[in-house]
């Protein structure tokens, strides 16, 4: 198992580790190292986010010196999101400007009140967020790792760094629960 959903009175955490962490890394380096190359090539990718001047510059001073850092807009931070589906026991990692992703479907998912320790990646819902999503009409706390909940994160470069989205697979409709006062 690669990924560890834990749920407590003060919020919800998906942590990544192990096998699923290092094929995520490596897909996104992957995905990195594309978007970069193209942006250094042609000043854009596909015609989108364009790089100049002293920005290009830049970022070719760091590929000369084996950084990837490809641009991804001011508000698409990194530009992966990831999105969990408890009941199908799926992970997908998505690249915004590529419009590629990464699918992952196994089991996977260890619902615990244990975190691990070691190598990870966690994300977590959390204060404004929880609060938030707990005054949803359509969330029901203990189906919070059920499967009923589908859950998406996406990294953004403003603030606290991350946009959350929910989505109830019983009545298909969601609710952005991001802290957007924290940005």
């Amino acid at each position: 198992m690669a990924v560890r959903l834990n749920k407590t009175k003060l919020g919800i955490h998906f942590q990544f580790f192990g096998n699923i962490l290092t094929e995520i890394t490596k897909w996104r380096k992957d995905m990195d190292k594309l978007v970069f190359d193209e942006q250094i090539a042609t000043g854009s990718y596909h015609g989108k986010y364009f790089v100049s001047g002293q920005w290009l510059e830049l970022m070719k001073h760091n590929a000369g010196k084996g950084a990837i850092m490809p641009y991804y807009g001011c508000d698409a931070g990194s530009g992966f999101c990831y999105q969990l589906r408890p009941a199908q026991q799926k992970c997908m990692v998505m690249n915004s400007l590529a419009k590629d992703k990464l699918s992952i479907s196994e089991r996977l998912i260890n619902k615990t009140n244990n975190t691990k320790n070691g190598n990870s990646w966690v994300f977590r819902i959390e204060d404004e967020e929880y609060l938030k999503l707990n005054r949803w009409d359509n969330w029901d706390e203990k189906d919070a790792l059920s499967g009923r909940y589908n859950y998406k994160f996406c990294a953004v470069s403003l603030g606290k760094g991350f946009h959350f989205e929910v989505s109830d697979s019983h009545t298909n409709t969601n609710i952005d629960i991001t802290d957007y006062d924290c940005w």
